[in-house]
């Protein structure tokens, strides 16, 4: 069964890549996990690029949701320039 972690739960601006792996340590996880980005303002690369790196140690497969349209490019090239991309898909709303 698949997890899920609403960002909006923890706040709505992030901005350190030690949150992110601090989120991320705090989060269950099983081989997949739903990444809500629902409700976030703000986010930077940093933090993307701790959060991406993160979950990929942790999760199989991530399904990244709830993306705003200003975070998308961001969160793509973290997840493409770590060469995580068979791991994370994108979700786009129905």
């Amino acid at each position: 069964m698949a997890t899920e972690m609403k960002l909006s739960q923890h706040g709505v601006t992030f901005a350190t890549r030690e949150r992110a792996t601090a989120l991320v340590a705090k989060q269950a996880v099983d081989e997949e996990l739903t990444l809500d980005f629902r409700g976030v303002k703000a986010v930077s690369p940093s933090f993307v690029d701790g959060l991406i790196g993160a979950l990929a140690l942790r999760a199989s497969r991530v399904a990244i949701t709830g993306l705003a349209p200003e975070f998308e490019q961001l969160v793509v090239q973290v997840v493409e320039r770590r060469n995580v991309t068979s791991q994370f898909r994108f979700m786009t709303p129905a």
